[in-house]
């Protein structure tokens, strides 16, 4: 998954979303699923674990302006 945003209000929608995609996924072959959100997106994060995914990795992205 690239990207899920759920508009206030229709909550609760997500997980159906999400489970059309796993089964879009497996009926292609796909045997896994990927997602990431910011570290301090607690919401996103407890939203992944009800949905059953669980912490692969904790990663700190680095950058360098080139001016």
């Amino acid at each position: 998954m690239t990207l899920l945003v759920v508009a206030r209000g229709l909550q609760g929608i997500g997980g159906g979303l999400v489970a059309a995609a796993e089964d879009w996924a497996r009926s292609r072959g796909c045997t896994e699923m990927a997602s990431d959100t910011e570290l301090a997106n607690r919401v996103s994060e407890a939203a992944h674990l009800r949905l059953g995914y669980r912490v692969a990795a904790r990663v700190t992205a680095f950058r360098k302006r080139l001016t």
